[in-house]
């Protein structure tokens, strides 16, 4: 069976989550997280190497 595919539309509190959700499931994949203005959170995300608020890497 293949793997669900998801994708995170704005990168604040509750897109941070659900990513995190997204990312720990087995039968689900994060295929990319895209936000209309680059916030301090999506440049933290991309300088510690996709890994998100809650220490939970992004295979993106």
């Amino acid at each position: 069976m293949s793997k669900g595919k998801a994708g995170v539309a704005v990168y604040g509190t509750i897109g941070q989550r659900l990513a995190d959700g997204v990312a720990m499931q087995e039968d689900m994949e994060l295929e990319g997280i895209a936000d209309l203005a680059p916030t301090l959170a999506i440049r933290a995300l991309r300088e510690n190497d996709m890994i998100g608020a809650n220490n939970v890497k992004y295979n993106l």
